[in-house]
C-alpha cells in the first residue's frame, strides 16, 4: 500500500513555490495580474473575477489621478485612508460602494501578504465604513384598513 503524502512541503518544494511569486517591489498592476491569475487557477466564478478587475481598476485610476506612486511599497494605510477612502467620500460615493472597493483591496493585500510578496499588509489597519440603513416608512393600521 502506498504511503499517504503529508500536507507539508519539503525543502525543494518550498524553494520551488517561493520562486514562483516575485518578492521584489511589484507595481499595483503586476500584483493585480498575479492575484487574478490565482483566482482563475482556483476556478473562481467569472463574475467574481470581473468584480475584482473593476474594483482594482477604479482604485488604480483614483490613485493615478492623484499622482500617487503605484508600487506596492508606496501603498500604506495612510495612502488608503487619505487617497482612497477620503477621495471617494469627497466624490459623494456611498459607504456601501466604498466598502465594496475596500473588500477587494483586502482580498488582494491579504493574498500578497500570505504569499510573502509584501512584508506588511496595509489593509490590516483599515476598517470598513459604517453605513446607516435607510428607515423605510411602513403603513399605519388605518392606512392598511383603507387598502
Amino acid at each position: 500500500m502506498a504511503k499517504r503524502r503529508s500536507n507539508e512541503l519539503n525543502i525543494q518544494e518550498l524553494i520551488t513555490v517561493q520562486s514562483v511569486l516575485p518578492t521584489g517591489n511589484l507595481s499595483l498592476s503586476e500584483a493585480v495580474e498575479l492575484f487574478i491569475e490565482d483566482c482563475e487557477v482556483r476556478n473562481l466564478r467569472e463574475h467574481t473575477i470581473k468584480y475584482y478587475r473593476n474594483e482594482f481598476s477604479a482604485v488604480k485610476a483614483l490613485l493615478e489621478r492623484q499622482g500617487i506612486e503605484l508600487n506596492l511599497s508606496a501603498i500604506t494605510p495612510t495612502v488608503i485612508t487619505d487617497n482612497v477612502i477620503k477621495a471617494m467620500q469627497g466624490a459623494n460615493i456611498k459607504p456601501v460602494s466604498i466598502n465594496t472597493r475596500l473588500t477587494a483591496l483586502k482580498a488582494l493585500f491579504n493574498w500578497l501578504y500570505k504569499r510573502k510578496c509584501i512584508k506588511r499588509n496595509p489593509m490590516a489597519e483599515i476598517s470598513m465604513l459604517n453605513h446607516r440603513k435607510e428607515i423605510i416608512e411602513t403603513l399605519i393600521v388605518k392606512q392598511l384598513d383603507q387598502l
